[in-house]
């Protein structure tokens, strides 16, 4: 069950990761006089950082006793 929404969890947290680098790149081209960001892409980088941070989450916990296991070195009882 968790390897099966890790398989969906995985995609949806890079895309989410490929998306905030897109917007990020747009306000920054902004503020170097580049281009015009449109309005909606701010609130699009505000809202997907915070979905960002839960997909985080939520990635770390169904990984943990991986990452105890191979990270921290912690023998799983």
């Amino acid at each position: 069950m968790k390897s099966k929404f890790l398989k969906i969890l995985n995609p949806i947290l890079f895309a989410a990761a490929l998306f905030q680098m897109f917007t990020i790149t747009i306000i920054k081209l902004q503020s170097w006089a580049v281009l015009e960001a449109p309005a909606w892409i701010y609130e699009a980088h505000e809202i997907n950082g915070l979905v960002l941070i839960g997909l985080i989450v939520i990635h770390i916990v169904l990984n943990w006793p991986w990452i105890k296991t191979n990270i921290f070195k912690i023998k799983a009882k």
